[in-house]
């Protein structure tokens, strides 16, 4: 059986992000980055089709950081000619990180949806999505944190 050892653990990969954070202060912001990231990836895919204006993109988002990600992508996939689509994990007001708010405020400024988990559920089995961005963990999850609901569990189980 094999084993899998974690090359950083939780707090050293944060170190690592703070450290970046302060050496590229003057500079665009991480979470910034991996959304450009993110939303150069689906551009550059060999099987995207001309068509990007049709293409619906579903961001599944989380709590943290990550999440903070998937709502930075969303808008720069949406501010491309992508009809982005997000998906909240958790209630809305859990939006910590100022640029991710001030980048879910843009996404739905620009017609951005946000849909309930039942809506994406429901859009998903009519296979709606030509991709799926999954920004709902990231390092900071832990068995401590609340459990998932049932709904959310059935939506990421369909993936």
């Amino acid at each position: 059986m094999k084993t899998c050892q974690a090359l950083y653990s939780v707090t050293q990969i944060r170190q690592i992000e703070a450290a970046f954070e302060a050496a590229f202060a003057d500079q665009t912001p991480l979470m910034q980055r991996a959304a450009d990231s993110i939303a150069q990836h689906v551009i550059n895919m060999p099987e995207m089709p001309d068509n990007k204006a049709s293409l619906a993109i579903l961001v599944l988002v989380g709590n943290g950081n990550n999440g903070g990600d998937g709502i930075v992508a969303a808008l720069g996939l949406q501010q491309r000619g992508f009809k982005a689509a997000i998906v909240f994990g958790f209630a809305l007001h859990t939006i910590k990180h100022p640029i991710a708010l001030t980048a879910y405020q843009a996404y739905v400024a620009l017609g951005g949806v946000t849909l309930t988990q039942a809506e994406a559920s429901a859009a998903m089995a009519r296979d709606e999505f030509y991709i799926i961005v999954d920004a709902l963990f990231g390092i900071g999850i832990t068995m401590r944190a609340k459990p998932i609901d049932s709904a959310l569990y059935s939506f990421i189980a369909m993936l």
